[in-house]
């Protein structure tokens, strides 16, 4: 199995990549964010099926995009009507909703699979600290989302290994969140786990914890210093006379 900063999946198309950020990168105006070119992944690796639970607003096909990774099928579970509207707006027929997660049972996964990707993104709201009436895991709370996310992806992993093929799944929350809540969901999907913030690529300090078993999602990172106030400003300002040219 490879790990540490440089591995790659190449039958399956997963490729994590560390190297030297180029001296000429120039900032995408007017943000100033940095761009980073992209390595294109080999066209002739098999496109992808991906199944994404608690979907929102079709990032996670857009972060596939962005990584060059295609897809032969991308299955979206959502519930949030304004957040499908524009997931029919931005991908019309690139996507395939499933409706309610808890709809989603063994057989709909036998009949969309295989599966190579699961993606989750439960609600939080139920979890996060910031909300003083949270309910954690308790009857009616949505944060309940993730055991519907851990019987999936444990069957999709079964399947898996009974046809000797690889399986990747990747799952985010809040790092805000009481660590008993933490350690549930860590018992649920059967591995602890990583926290990462979002100042490495962007100018919100911004902490979430990852669980799953992509190649080097545990490796360990540098520490970043979140971006200067300037900046801050400046990526502030410049996406509002954007927003006005």
């Amino acid at each position: 199995m490879l790990s540490g900063p440089e591995a790659a999946v190449s039958d399956v198309g997963l490729e994590i990549i560390s190297e030297p950020v180029p001296p000429e990168v120039s900032p995408c105006s007017p943000c100033s964010v940095a761009l980073y070119p992209i390595r294109p992944i080999s066209s002739e690796l098999k496109p992808k099926r991906v199944l994404s639970v608690c979907d929102g607003l079709g990032t996670g096909r857009l972060c596939l995009e962005n990584l060059r990774i295609c897809m032969a099928e991308y299955f979206s579970s959502e519930v949030d009507q304004k957040a499908i509207d524009l997931l029919r707006y931005h991908y019309h027929d690139k996507i395939t909703l499933l409706g309610c997660v808890k709809g989603i049972t063994n057989a709909v996964l036998e009949c969309i699979g295989p599966i190579d990707l699961l993606l989750g993104g439960p609600p939080c709201n139920e979890l996060s600290r910031a909300n003083p009436n949270r309910k954690h895991f308790a009857n009616g709370s949505s944060a309940r989302l993730i055991f519907d996310i851990e019987r999936i992806m444990k069957y999709l992993r079964a399947a898996a290994e009974k046809h000797n093929r690889p399986f990747f799944w990747f799952c985010e929350s809040t790092d805000n969140m009481d660590n008993a809540d933490k350690m549930t969901i860590n018992t649920a999907l059967e591995c602890s786990s990583v926290v990462r913030c979002l100042s490495r690529h962007t100018c919100m300090p911004r902490k979430r914890q990852f669980w799953g078993n992509i190649p080097g999602l545990m490796d360990p990172l540098e520490e970043v210093e979140p971006p200067p106030l300037n900046f801050k400003i400046s990526w502030f300002l410049g996406s509002q006379l954007h927003q006005i040219q």
